[in-house]
């Protein structure tokens, strides 16, 4: 039983960080992340369905993964929640600083 939610374990860290271990400095967002290490959110609804579906795991190495994948999605839905609010963010000073300076904003 050990075994398998190790197993279990080894896999699911397997798909969440695999995506970190191969990126160059230089492939990265507007906010400095590696555009490898992105784990969207649809990835990991694939791989809870995945976890769910799993019939070779037992039921309590199962439901850690669930358990996992499940904190994972939730993680990776507050990240792109605060992606949009820092995007806003950087909009609004953006903004302010041109109207401070009497300059419409990109130019």
């Amino acid at each position: 039983m050990k075994k398998s939610f190790l197993a279990a374990l080894c896999i699911c860290g397997y798909y969440l960080l695999a995506p970190t271990l191969a990126f160059s400095e230089t492939d990265e967002d507007d906010l400095g992340t590696p555009a490898q290490a992105q784990v969207t959110a649809s990835l990991v609804e694939s791989r809870l369905a995945e976890a769910e579906a799993a019939t070779t795991l037992d039921e309590q190495a199962k439901a850690r993964l669930v358990d996992l994948y499940s904190k994972a999605l939730s993680n990776r839905r507050a990240t792109d929640s605060y992606v949009q609010a820092a995007a806003a963010f950087k909009q609004a000073l953006e903004t302010a600083a041109a109207e401070m300076q009497g300059t419409a904003p990109g130019t």
